[in-house]
């Protein structure tokens, strides 16, 4: 069983882990049910469009778009829209996969990802993707949709794609429930199929529309902004969708967090109850052992004390630490210690005879009271000189930058400043800018 201060320390641990996920947990509830609210409005705007360029197609003879007519080839474009960060449950892994499945039937020609963790995801499994956009998965606007929007049409203007496609997680509330799910929808080329259930708006009154200054042109307008409007579509919904799936995570992780507490805290509970029953133990066998009669007493009392041979822990409180010495050793401020498990210490300050403060340099994870502690002598020494410019070294002096060991002097952190004589004045010329 840990003892009562490394349970401490583990429920400390926890609960700052706690924090943790309880604020993402709020955070993405909050951006989820902000972009929530644009789905239906976007949806909205969407349907107007619709159903304005299906009454020009329909009314209008003549009317035509390079974006309706189908081209015979299977060059295809993908977008793949995911996250830019982790910690979202199953959100990145259930879009990148089934995109995955998508590509093994069809030949991908163009590749467009949007999302650090596309990226990534596809670079190793040696598909790379040919324009990768960072950033958007964060802040799904409208302008960051039409500069999208227009990159990928044109491809298909220039003749170099035929068909396009969007990959991303649908995102719709149903009474009682919320789907999430990964979809893929036809971008271009349109086709007259997509506009047959599209339903006529209350303001497109039965008899005919004037379309000013003529129905082509007015078409023409709408065929990008249609585009464009999928594209934001697939943005906000994939965003409220990894918000939600984060929301779910972190809340799982928060009362996995709360359990986690529960059950240490009963161990720690556990823990003091046995530590106390042994100190009571002790106190009534020492008491039955005074209260025995003179010659066990006075042979107790004639037995010589056994002196200290080496330096130990007396006590622990957090990273300060109490370390009792023996007599005739010298524990100096400033001194380094080290413990038999290899933890650093540094002598702060002597708090009664044959007792010194030390502040631990490493973590106090395993260490107890009677464990034995050795003086070095010496305090902290670190390397100096111009081969430790460009080099991250930690508060012991060992190099941390993996960038090998360092072959420099050392010189103690602590050290009498040099005397006006040993100092010396160098001239030196300061460019500026």
């Amino acid at each position: 069983m840990q003892s009562v201060s490394e349970i401490r320390h583990h429920i400390q641990a926890v609960g700052e882990t706690r924090k943790i996920t309880n604020a993402m947990e709020l955070v993405s509830s909050a951006r989820m049910q902000k972009f929530s609210q644009y789905i239906p409005y976007n949806t909205h705007y969407f349907q107007r469009l619709q159903s304005a360029m299906k009454d020009i197609l329909d009314s209008a003879a003549g009317v035509s778009h390079p974006y309706l007519q189908h081209r015979r080839g299977t060059r295809r474009a993908y977008i793949v829209i995911a996250g830019d960060k982790g910690l979202a449950g199953g959100y990145n892994a259930a879009i990148l996969n089934f995109a995955l499945e998508e590509f093994k039937g069809h030949t991908v020609d163009r590749l467009i990802t949007v999302g650090l963790v596309a990226d990534n995801f596809f670079r190793k499994k040696g598909i790379t993707p040919d324009d990768s956009t960072v950033g958007i998965a964060q802040n799904p606007t409208l302008f960051n949709a039409q500069r999208l929007a227009d990159r990928v049409t044109a491809l298909f203007d220039e003749n170099i794609i035929d068909e396009i496609f969007v990959i991303f997680t649908l995102f719709a509330t149903a009474p009682g429930k919320i789907v999430s799910r990964p979809v893929i929808r036809r971008l271009l080329p349109l086709r007259l199929s997509d506009f047959e259930n599209v339903e006529a708006e209350d303001y497109l009154p039965d008899s005919d529309v004037i379309y000013s200054p003529s129905p082509q042109e007015v078409f023409d307008q709408l065929a990008p902004q249609f585009i464009a409007s999928r594209i934001y579509d697939a943005l906000i919904q994939s965003f409220a969708a990894e918000h939600f799936a984060r929301m779910n995570a972190m809340r799982s992780a928060t009362r996995n967090a709360d359990d986690l507490i529960k059950k240490l805290s009963l161990n720690l509970n556990t823990a003091r109850q046995a530590q106390i029953t042994q100190e009571i133990a002790e106190t009534s066998s020492g008491m039955a052992q005074a209260q025995a009669p003179g010659t066990a007493r006075q042979d107790k009392e004639e037995r010589p004390m056994q002196p200290q041979d080496q330096a130990i822990i007396t006590q622990i409180s957090g990273p300060v630490l109490t370390v009792s010495y023996p007599q005739g050793q010298s524990f100096r401020l400033h001194d380094l210690l080290v413990t038999e498990s290899g933890v650093h210490m540094e002598v702060c300050g002597h708090s009664a005879p044959g007792e010194v403060r030390a502040i631990a340099l490493d973590a106090t994870y395993g260490l107890s009271c009677g464990m034995a502690v050795t003086n070095t002598g010496s305090c902290i020494r670190v390397p100096v000189g111009e081969k430790m410019l460009g080099r991250v070294i930690d508060v012991l002096g060992n190099p941390i930058d993996k960038l090998g060991p360092i072959d420099a002097p050392t010189m103690p952190i602590y050290r009498t400043a040099p005397s006006y004589e040993e100092q010396t004045g160098v001239t030196e010329f300061l460019e500026t800018g």
